[in-house]
């Protein structure tokens, strides 16, 4: 591994026999210092690098020469290199003497008592990253700083607050060793809530946890989490991996007995791994309880029973989890799944059903059975099924007086914005796809005020949202812009959900007056749009001078 030296901040190698480093965790933002830069004149210059400074200068002072950094200490332009960090990473925070948590989204208050502070840090950015989360698990020391640098606290004295934010059992915050006994399906609900920034990171920022090793295939999408479960299977006879359940809103093109993504371990009770006197071997004590994966599904022996729901056949199949925050405690409860027959010994999840947990008695006519489930679950594109064709053009710009100015405009979609030319006045997006997480933008000002327009969609119906004004760095400050339009955009749907695309949306009286779409059908291969967009009174709502201010026409023809 490369480590930097915290006093020339110069990167060393090191293959064995590695010094007492410090570690980093944090948040990646605009103009990081990667490996190719740190060594360059214009590093210094970078938003990042006060980050590095102020972290070397922290390790220095506590008394270590060396520190390691994700962003500069790994050549991520070898993929033989990159995979061998991400592969390592888990081990790297666990043989670091100290980590540093740099929270720039949190301010700790000056001269006050932690309480106050506790909503700013529960709600940080950093807790809902995935990577994070053996940042804070696998290091044997967390340090948490605020946005200035100043120290607040450590995981184990904020265990509490810890375990309110992350959802953690405190023992596995106190006690790092323990998470190595904590069941699969325990760690995927600490992950279920988080996020990263591609798919396939879901499944690779949680390899160290189960000290499993495998290639990386960025490209792959969410495949990664299914061949870490596959990988698990190898390795392990934990059925609480199979002891989730889907997601309201979920609509499936196949359930199978592995789960799409950490997400749909999300509000599972607490489960732990059970003795294998539950569930397989609960009436056959010599039952074969070792399972694989052939190409007919997952093979496997479980206690099963029939039932009879709504005129349909289901297999309760027992598993050996123990669930744990049930309130019964004798005969002790299990989980099962139910399943649906889809050929000869071959069976899948049933549609839409969920974990169950049952006491003994619940399958105590059971039988157990050697049966083939199918494994891979795959999610249909529900955004897509929402989807409405909205090839949009902005053919003209236009002010009944006075000079403007187009500063820029961009595509919102799925937590990422597509990039903009500077001074392009059209904006043709053909491919545009309007869902409720995708929006388009075009910011302009006129004399001097700025201005964004948004057109997106919420619950399958359009909508159209004007920010007046805009604050004044977002004409220039990209991050700024996307910022305020993604929380403007979603305060406003979600305050009408029930708006239609030809009625006024409000947003803030002070900021938004008025605002009318007008249908027209005078096209017949789709709707025609003419929105007016009208300044009135900040003070009192009515109009001041003409109400045809500034007039911006956008043209929504259908496919």
């Amino acid at each position: 591994m490369r480590l930097l030296n915290t006093r020339d901040k110069i990167l060393t190698e090191f293959f064995e026999d590695c010094p007492e480093y410090a570690i980093l965790s944090h948040m990646w933002g605009h103009g990081e210092v990667t490996f190719n830069d740190i060594d360059k004149p214009h590093a210094q210059t970078m938003a990042g690098y006060e980050k590095i400074s102020k972290c070397c200068q922290q390790a220095l002072s506590d008394g270590f020469m060396w520190v390691w950094i994700d962003t500069c200490c790994i050549d991520k332009s070898s993929s033989a290199e990159l995979s061998e960090a991400i592969n390592s990473m888990y081990n790297w925070y666990w043989q670091a003497e100290i980590c540093y948590a740099y929270l720039q989204d949190v301010q700790h208050p000056i001269n006050s008592e932690l309480g106050p502070f506790h909503s700013d840090f529960v709600k940080s950015r950093w807790f809902r990253r995935g990577w994070t989360l053996q940042e804070l698990l696998a290091p044997p020391s967390v340090v948490f700083f605020d946005q200035d640098w100043r120290r607040f606290g450590t995981k184990h004295d904020m265990y509490m607050i810890i375990k309110r934010a992350s959802g953690i059992d405190e023992r596995h915050i106190r006690h790092r060793e323990t998470v190595y006994d904590a069941s699969i399906g325990t760690i995927f609900s600490w992950a279920s809530k988080r996020e990263t920034k591609r798919p396939e990171d879901v499944a690779y920022c949680l390899l160290g946890f189960f000290r499993v090793s495998m290639p990386l295939l960025y490209g792959e999408g969410t495949r990664a989490f299914y061949r870490l479960q596959l990988e698990l299977l190898k390795q392990t006879e934990d059925h609480t991996i199979f002891a989730w359940n889907p997601q309201e809103g979920e609509v499936y093109e196949t359930m199978g007995i592995l789960a799409p993504s950490p997400k749909q371990f999300q509000g599972i009770p607490n489960m732990e791994r059970a003795p294998l006197h539950y569930g397989i071997a609960l009436n056959h004590k010599n039952a074969d309880t070792t399972y694989e994966m052939t190409n007919r599904g997952l093979r496997i022996a479980l206690p099963r029973t029939e039932k009879h729901a709504d005129g349909k056949l289901r297999i309760l199949a027992g598993l050996t989890v123990k669930m744990s925050s049930t309130s019964v405690t004798w005969p002790k409860p299990y989980a099962v799944v139910v399943l649906e027959k889809i050929g000869p010994d071959r069976y899948r999840r049933a549609p839409g059903t969920q974990v169950r947990t049952v006491v003994s008695s619940g399958l105590s006519n059971s039988y157990t059975h050697r049966m083939y489930i199918d494994a891979e679950s795959r999610l249909k594109d529900t955004a897509a099924l929402h989807r409405a064709p909205c090839p949009m053009k902005i053919t003209s710009l236009h002010c009944e007086f006075g000079s403007y100015e187009v500063h820029g405009v961009a595509i919102y979609r799925n937590g990422n914005v597509q990039p903009w030319r500077n001074g392009e006045a059209q904006l043709n997006l053909q491919e545009l796809m309007v869902s409720d997480n995708e929006w388009a933008s075009i910011r302009f000002s006129v004399q001097n005020t700025p201005f964004t327009i948004t057109i997106g969609q919420h619950q399958r119906r359009a909508g159209l949202l004007v920010t007046y004004p805009t604050p004044p760095e977002t004409t220039t400050d990209t991050k700024a812009w996307t910022k305020i339009v993604q929380k403007e955009f979603k305060i406003q749907r979600d305050r009408n959900q029930n708006t239609r695309a030809h009625e006024t949306w409000h947003l803030d009286p002070n900021l938004i007056i008025d605002l009318r779409a007008r249908k027209s059908r005078t096209i017949e291969d789709g709707p025609r749009w003419t929105i007016a967009i009208k300044i009135l009174d900040e003070k009192w709502g009515v109009p001041t001078g003409d109400l045809a201010t500034i007039q911006e026409q956008l043209r929504l023809a259908g496919v």
